[in-house]
């Protein structure tokens, strides 16, 4: 026998009648509370269930959409957990209405009179800033007949039954908001399914705002990136640009490769900062002619100091083996280690084709840029003695297909928008 949260005492008694169960009002009303509870543990299970599923996507957050992407998945949990036909959820801002719509969702199935979109929560967004005003959640059995929707032409017409929403609260403060409603006569919500609604947009609330703290600490490593590169060309007119130019190259030979996005992107930040440690070089780094003995010793430092300036950065952790070894060889007789094949870390053969080819095709003050087809054959021609021989394949290979293109050709705005797409 299943009996439900929403059976009446009478119909209960009566069955426990039929059953032979001794039907007293108080047996029946026991028999109610353990029901009551249980289904309410279940409700609450579900809830967690539903905010681990989202915190698991939070350590990819990278952008912006990325943000969005973490709103959906809440969204689309809270419509699942509730039964609903439509959701959204916004978020308070300075605008005129004090929140943005950021994500909406529809169930298939739901009738096209009322779509998920901004226009169709036109009249609901008194609901809306009532619940981030008072900070309270709003559930209605019968939306048709309750007073505080007379006047919503859009769920007259719709044909909404039921709505429900709650403010999304981090600790004491409303951040936003999520809004449910459907047409389902036989399903309507109640004071139950709205604890369990709040209960997971409070515990939502944690995820999103982690989400929304990993975007801001990434864009805030993007800046401090470029300010180190910024730093490290200002002081050499020849070599400005060159690590972003080295970056372009990194990324498209790691996208050649088929390495998987996180790779791609830090082999973009690793083109970035893969000659950081120049700042503290004690030569000028753009003299006049090659380099005697002494200097050659003092540039190869170069790579020591980098991984001292980014070390104590657990967010750059992961990129000071391309600081370090760029200037391995495959084969050996590099520096500043000596080491070869495998014991090279992948980021950094990466690098070193990257660098090696935009050294070669950028104007230097002992002599003038050479010819992008002379650049390329010196790369086959290191292929699986200076250079890893996937990485040499994956950036000869890019460049005939199309999929990298002289970097000298594009300009500041272009480098600067990469870490975007």
């Amino acid at each position: 026998m299943r009996i439900t949260m929403n059976e009446s005492l009478e119909s209960l008694k009566a069955r426990l009648q039929a059953l032979g169960a001794p039907g007293s009002e108080d047996t029946v009303a026991d028999v109610k509370y353990v029901i009551d509870h249980a289904e309410n543990l279940v409700r609450r299970i579900d809830v967690l269930e539903r905010v681990s599923r989202i915190t698991s996507s939070v350590s990819r957050i990278e952008t912006e959409q990325d943000v969005d992407k973490v709103l959906s998945d809440i969204l689309s949990n809270a419509i699942e957990l509730s039964k609903a036909g439509r959701g959204f959820v916004v978020l308070k801002d300075d605008s005129e209405d004090g929140f943005t719509i950021r994500a909406s969702r529809m169930v298939e199935g739901v009738d096209d009179e009322v779509s998920a979109d901004g226009d169709d929560l036109r009249i609901s967004r008194s609901l809306i800033k009532t619940i981030l005003q008072s900070e309270k959640g709003v559930v209605t059995t019968n939306a048709q007949q309750d007073e505080r929707f007379q006047r919503s032409a859009t769920m007259m017409i719709a044909n909404i039954r039921s709505v429900m929403a709650t403010p999304i609260r981090l600790y004491d403060e409303v951040i936003g908001g999520i809004y449910v409603d459907s047409q389902l006569a036989d399903y309507l919500f109640d004071e139950n399914d709205l604890t369990a609604l709040s209960s997971f947009a409070d515990n939502a609330a944690v995820t999103l705002t982690l989400a929304t703290s990993l975007k801001a600490r990434r864009d805030f490593n993007v800046q401090s990136v470029r300010a180190l590169v910024n730093a490290v060309e200002a002081a050499d007119a020849y070599t400005a640009g060159h690590s972003s130019r080295v970056g372009y190259y990194a990324r498209g030979i790691a996208a050649r490769m088929g390495l998987d996005s996180e790779d791609v992107e830090n082999m973009l930040f690793a083109g970035y900062l893969h000659d950081v440690g120049k700042i503290a070089l004690t030569l000028p780094v753009s003299k006049e002619g090659p380099l005697n003995d002494a200097e050659w010793e003092e540039m190869r430092k170069h790579t020591i100091y980098g991984v001292r300036i980014l070390e104590d950065s657990p967010a750059l952790a992961h990129l000071l083996p391309a600081v370090r070894s760029h200037h391995e060889k495959w084969t050996g007789g590099g520096y500043p280690d000596n080491i070869a094949g495998e014991d090279i870390h992948l980021y950094a053969r990466i690098i070193a084709v990257a660098d090696a080819f935009d050294a070669m095709t950028t104007d230097r003050p002992y002599r003038k840029a050479y010819e992008t087809e002379y650049a390329l054959g010196e790369v086959a021609k290191g292929r699986g003695t200076l250079y890893y021989p996937p990485a040499a394949d994956a950036f000869l290979q890019a460049f005939e297909h199309g999929e990298l293109l002289p970097a000298n050709q594009f300009d500041k705005d272009f480098f600067e928008s990469l870490e975007l797409n």
